[in-house]
């Protein structure tokens, strides 16, 4: 199978490349000029350059390509201007759909967000849940989704939920400080999380390739629902730390977090908790993965615990914890 991926120097899709190169099938990607490769050295890959957000750079990239796999998209973070949200994660995939009908690419997969049902609370959020962004980043995918069903292709869009695994930046960030104390649980820290890990993710992705499915949307999450204070003494233990002490109330978070937000844009230094943080921990986003288990026989294979403890442990090897 001739695959095409974006976005394949990041997280998500660096883990889908070297699970395609292990199984055989041919694998080009689209890098921009000053992208980090590092974690692609070894493969056996085609590598183009180019800027999705700029059509005529990735024009004549998909030709005899089966399968592509977009996964390239701009992740929330703070600071980023709405409208290179846009650029990336609306403009980028509407160029990537059009140039992949323009060569009848026969099979089109998007790297979507559960997110774009926002968050779900005290029910399971679902694909027939509607739709209700609460960021820009959230709202940017629901744009890219609308622009995938209406391309003319055939479509699989995958929505995953809370991700995380090897090389993820996020997870590393929260183990760096609960090790330094820096981390209070907020509430009664009993907002639902439901972890996927990587590896879970990229067979999602694989089993997408089936000729059998066609034209239809997933959510895919781990088999586990854990509250934010479970999620927590999961990771504290297998730092080998003991678990926070320190709780405060949702309004003094949302304060902190509004002042430290206001500094970081005078002093143009990352705030050491955003708003978006804050919600993270304290809105439930759960799901029912009925649908991808009945129509892409997908299972997760990998506990919690098990994923985190791998996660760690790969950290560590790297020496960056």
């Amino acid at each position: 199978m001739n695959c095409l991926v974006t976005g394949a120097t990041g997280f998500i899709g660096a883990h889908l490349v070297r699970e395609l190169v292990g199984k055989g099938h041919k694998v080009r990607i689209i890098a921009r000029q000053k992208s980090k490769t590092e974690l692609l050295a070894g493969l056996n890959i085609e590598i183009r350059y180019g800027d999705i957000t700029k059509k005529s750079s990735i024009d004549g990239f998909f030709d005899n390509v089966d399968i592509v796999f977009h996964c390239a998209g701009l992740l929330g973070a703070f600071g980023i201007d709405k409208s290179t949200y846009y650029d990336v994660n609306v403009l980028g995939t509407k160029n990537v759909v059009d140039v992949s009908y323009g060569v009848h690419v026969k099979k089109f997969v998007l790297c979507s967000s559960a997110g774009v049902i926002g968050p779900t609370e005290k029910y399971q959020g679902d694909e027939n849940s509607l739709y209700n962004p609460t960021n820009v980043y959230e709202q940017t995918k629901m744009e890219a989704e609308h622009i995938v069903k209406q391309g003319g292709l055939d479509y699989v869009i995958l929505r995953p939920g809370f991700v995380y695994g090897e090389g993820d930046s996020h997870l590393l960030e929260l183990c760096k400080a609960l090790l330094k104390r820096q981390f209070c649980f907020i509430g009664k820290a009993d907002a639902q999380l439901q972890p996927l890990y990587i590896n879970d993710l990229v067979d999602a992705f694989l089993l997408c390739a089936s000729n059998k499915i066609h034209n239809e949307t997933y959510i895919i999450a781990g088999h586990e629902q854990v509250s934010v204070r479970d999620f927590i003494m999961v990771i504290t233990q297998a730092l080998g730390i003991a678990l926070p002490r320190v709780w405060i109330p949702l309004w003094m978070a949302y304060g902190a977090a509004l002042a430290f937000e206001f500094l970081a844009y005078v002093t143009k230094c990352k705030p050491l908790v955003t708003v978006q943080r804050v919600k993270f921990f304290t809105n439930s986003r759960v799901f029912t993965i009925s649908k991808a288990e009945r129509g892409l026989q997908f299972h997760p294979q990998t506990t919690v615990s098990d994923g985190v403890r791998k996660t760690i442990n790969w950290y560590r090897r790297q020496e960056i914890l």
